[in-house]
């Protein structure tokens, strides 16, 4: 998941991994925050989906 999550002039992404997935995010506007949650939400759902309940 984290190659797709590439860093931007806008949005920054951390995404890690301990007992439970974490995903930051924090961007310089509310409607680059909300398309990068949407983003985000996505590729967890599909990952969880594709390699099961991390």
């Amino acid at each position: 998941m984290k190659p797709d999550l590439i860093d931007s002039n806008r949005v920054k992404f951390d995404v890690g991994k301990t007992d439970v997935l974490k995903v930051g995010i924090e961007a310089d506007s509310l409607g680059s925050f909300r398309g990068s949650l949407n983003t985000a939400t996505k590729l967890v759902k599909l990952s969880s989906k594709i390699i099961g309940d991390f």
